[in-house]
Formats: C-alpha cells, structure tokens, sequence
C-alpha cells in the first residue's frame, strides 16, 4: 500500500470486495474515504500478484512482482506506470 501526496492510497496484491470486484487489475487506487478511484485508469494491468510497490519523486509507480505481463505487454516481473 502507498499513500500518494495527495492522499489517495494504491493497493497491490489480492484483494476482493463484494459487489466490486478489483483483483481483475491487481493493483487499485483509492479515494480518501477508501472507496475505488474510478478515474484511476491502468488497463487490464496484471496477469498475477503485485507484491511491492515504489512511488517515484516524478509521481511514477515502480511495481515488483509474480506477474510477466502488464497490459498485454511482457515484462519480466518489474513494471513502472506513468501518472
């Protein structure tokens, strides 16, 4: 979990909430109030578990894991996302 600087948090792993279901992506951002950041926009994203995550000073996110594709894309367990 990350908390961003302007207070929103991103979660990475497993995760399932009844009635929305967010481990289609493996990672999530979330308002505030923890309910689901739905301007948060990353494509199908992960194939597997995402196990670390690093928030960059440009705002990036590096994320570290099980996973060998990223929206399709092969990469070897390692992805960093733009803004």
């Amino acid at each position: 979990m990350i908390i961003q600087h302007d207070g929103k948090i991103i979660i990475g792993g497993n995760f399932f909430y009844k009635n929305n279901p967010l481990n289609s992506k493996i990672i999530e951002r979330l308002n505030n109030d923890g309910t689901p950041d739905a301007t948060y926009k990353i494509g199908r994203g992960f194939e597997n578990t995402v196990y670390y995550m690093a928030l960059q000073v440009d705002g990036r996110l590096v994320t570290v894991a099980g996973f060998t594709k990223f929206n399709g894309t092969t990469r070897s367990r390692i992805a960093r996302l733009n803004n």
